[in-house]
């Protein structure tokens, strides 16, 4: 019996213990809940009060948003400035005969004006016509009307674009194309604001690998401002020096320009001697095998004065004008 009341007597005490530790441990979370619910309940109190106070937006933050946004609109004025600097359009009413004129007079002074070498050969082929040969006077051609406008931003743009040639030391013009929109049924086109699209595209023209391909100034269609684009083809010679200084003035030139793609290769001739070489000509079967052809070199034979020759150069670049632009006063160079 006395043992029995002992292991009772033991059982009741560990079973004291526990129910003491985890009061013990009841109370410590019930006391940290109660901190825990306290913080939480001021928290929320502090929320309640600023929110009916209401601080936002603060005045101080007000008066640096809006020095910040008077910023930017600062910065944004200065960069539209620098690219709209030079922009061309003429809202001059100009009939399709007054533009043929005013081409004839653009086309002459452009010949008068090319470089010239030792011998006295011009850069550009007789009766060169810089892009606009469908208004050669002699093929009694004129524009409609409402096409005027944009052939005339065209032809001032094909202008001070080829005296930057003219003044980078090149050696020859062989073609300049444009984007031949005449005829398409929305005519003012690359822009973004209305009217628009797909010409007819010029010709490409070309020398071997090098060519231009067609020029068509694409509709902008994702721009954030109104903005239209001209696109114009070079194909010329030029040293290979040369070729940097134009890109360089390219980069200097007003309106805003951007090289869409530019080509070249190197071209030697010297006597009989070629590079790159001509095809094979296709003889048939019972013709003779001609005369013994040019000597060819590979660039490694070539140096010396070789190497400095010309390179035949593919240029396409992209003219870009904005809306809200000032009127040009003045057409051509003369």
């Amino acid at each position: 019996m006395s043992k029995t009341k002992t292991i009772l007597a033991v059982g009741g005490a560990v079973s004291a213990i526990l129910v003491i530790v985890a009061g013990v441990f009841a109370f410590r979370a019930f006391d940290e809940a109660a901190s825990t619910k306290s913080s939480v309940d001021t928290n929320l109190n502090r929320l309640k009060s600023l929110y009916r106070k209401a601080p936002f937006p603060e005045s101080g933050n007000i008066t640096v948003e809006k020095k910040n946004a008077d910023e930017i609109a600062r910065r944004f004025g200065i960069l539209t400035n620098i690219v709209m600097r030079g922009a061309v359009e003429y809202t001059e009413n100009m009939s399709g005969g007054a533009f043929v004129t005013a081409n004839e007079a653009a086309i002459r002074a452009l010949r008068d004006a090319a470089p010239k070498d030792a011998d006295g050969k011009s850069a550009v082929p007789d009766n060169f016509y810089f892009g606009f040969e469908r208004y050669d006077s002699a093929r009694g051609q004129s524009p409609d009307r409402k096409d005027v406008p944009r052939l005339m931003r065209q032809l001032t743009l094909v202008d001070a674009l080829t005296r930057e040639l003219y003044k980078a030391g090149i050696v020859g013009i062989r073609k300049i194309s444009r984007d031949e929109f005449e005829g398409s049924e929305s005519g003012s086109g690359g822009t973004a604001t209305g009217g628009g699209g797909r010409g007819r595209p010029s010709s490409g023209g070309g020398v071997g690998a090098v060519n231009l391909g067609d020029v068509v100034s694409e509709r902008i269609t994702d721009a954030p401002v109104p903005v239209s684009r001209e696109r114009f083809g070079f194909l010329f010679t030029t040293r290979e020096a040369g070729l940097v200084n134009i890109l360089n003035r390219l980069n200097a030139f007003e309106p805003f320009v951007m090289v869409n793609k530019v080509e070249f290769q190197k071209e030697v001739m010297l006597g009989d001697v070629v590079w790159p070489p001509p095809p094979a000509p296709v003889l048939a079967r019972n013709e003779e095998t001609p005369g013994p052809p040019p000597v060819l070199y590979r660039p490694a034979d070539i140096s010396g004065p070789l190497r400095e020759g010309s390179v035949v150069v593919s240029l396409i670049v992209d003219v870009y004008d904005f809306a809200d632009r000032p009127a040009a006063t003045a057409g051509p160079q003369k």
